[in-house]
């Protein structure tokens, strides 16, 4: 990847996300970490939907553009920007979509460990 692109590095929960997506931006003098679940759990101060429910489609499609923009913003400032959190591939056509319209690259990665290393992890906590 270049400095200007954006990595998407999504999978289900406790997949390593957090921890793998530092060591990627880390690597680079030029780079961004945008944590997802901050644009749903820290900035929605009110009325917020747990984005799992169907009834916060439409939130969780405002936190997608939003997540997508902040991260088309960096990157068209020459940042090498990984977005760590659950996109899921029912978003990817929205996420293609606004990166399209921002005029940036970007690339999606999926974390997939076994279901028992999810299984494991997700016991410990």
């Amino acid at each position: 990847m270049d400095s200007g692109e954006v990595l998407v590095l999504s999978g289900p929960p406790a997949a390593g996300k957090s921890t793998v997506a530092p060591l990627i931006a880390d690597r680079l003098d030029l780079s961004v970490l945008l944590r997802a679940d901050y644009f749903w759990d820290e900035f929605i101060r009110g009325g917020f939907l747990r984005p799992w429910m169907p009834e916060s489609h439409e939130q969780n499609t405002t936190v997608i553009s939003a997540i997508t923009a902040a991260a088309a913003e960096y990157a068209k400032g020459g940042y090498l920007v990984v977005v760590e959190g659950i996109i899921g591939p029912w978003f990817v056509n929205l996420v293609a979509e606004s990166f399209l319209n921002h005029g940036v690259n970007w690339h999606y990665a999926i974390l997939l460990p076994t279901s028992d290393v999810c299984l494991d992890r997700n016991r410990s906590r």
